[in-house]
Order: C-alpha cells, then structure tokens, then sequence
C-alpha cells in the first residue's frame, strides 16, 4: 500500500485512513539517489539522479530500448509504487516525457511476439511485476 504524506506532521493523523493490524508494519526506505533503466534496453543499470531531466535522457544513458523492446508501451514505476506511462498522444508527451524523480525506474518491456492479445496482455503484467520485484529489491537494499 503507498500512502503519501507531505512533511511528518501528516503521520498524527495516518490512523485514521490507513487500516492496521497486529502483525503489520511501516517500512520507510531511504531516499534513494538513482533513477533505473531495465527491460529490453542494451544496459539495463542505475543511473546517477540528475534533476529536471526526462525519461528520455535516462533511457539514452543507458543505451537505448533495443530492436526487442516495444518502444510504444514504455512505461514508469514511481519510488511511490504508482505507475505512470502510456503512447505518446497529440496533448501529452508519453512515459518518455516524463520528468523523473529519485528512485524511479523506467521500464521497456519486450515486443510480444504473436500469441494473440491474451499472451501479450499476460506478458506485460509479468513484466510489470517483475519490475515492482526488482524496485522493492532495490529499495530494501538501503
């Protein structure tokens, strides 16, 4: 669950819209300072955060999508666990356009060669999840 808060003061009040149990926890990470890049790309690698660049120059940092990844569906998962992309559209600039944040990652998937709608929807959801996968890693590992 990603709960979003402002400053710390907003933690007086996360009792009374985040249902806990016994046995749950809060795990705060470390800011990380790297935004990543894997998927279909040549390098798939953290990168050093540089602030107010886009998706865009990370992706070509680390090499660029190669001829397997599926350009059109690149898509973001924010440090927050929420996910953000979709195509370039004639009043938005796409995933690509995106400015980025520490701990970001940028996420090419793989083309889905043939199948049918259904293997290439199943693809993408195990892409997606293999992404939070290695994001949680990650972050766990500050």
């Amino acid at each position: 669950m990603v709960i979003h808060t402002s400053s710390r003061k907003d933690w007086i009040y996360i009792p009374s819209y985040v249902p806990l149990r016994a046995g749950d926890s809060i795990y705060i990470p470390k800011r990380p300072n790297f935004v990543m890049v894997q998927g279909a790309v040549y390098n798939q690698t953290a990168i050093s955060f540089r602030a107010g660049r886009s998706a865009s120059w990370y992706l070509h940092q680390a090499g660029g999508a190669t001829s397997a990844g599926d350009k059109k569906n690149i898509f973001i998962i924010r440090a927050d666990g929420t996910v953000a992309g979709g195509p370039r559209g004639l009043f938005s600039g796409g995933a690509l356009e995106s400015t980025m944040l520490p701990g970001d990652m940028i996420m090419v998937p793989t083309k889905a060669l043939g199948g049918g709608m259904k293997w290439r929807s199943t693809l993408e959801v195990a892409q997606l999840v293999s992404a939070v996968g290695i994001a949680v890693q990650v972050a766990r590992g500050f």
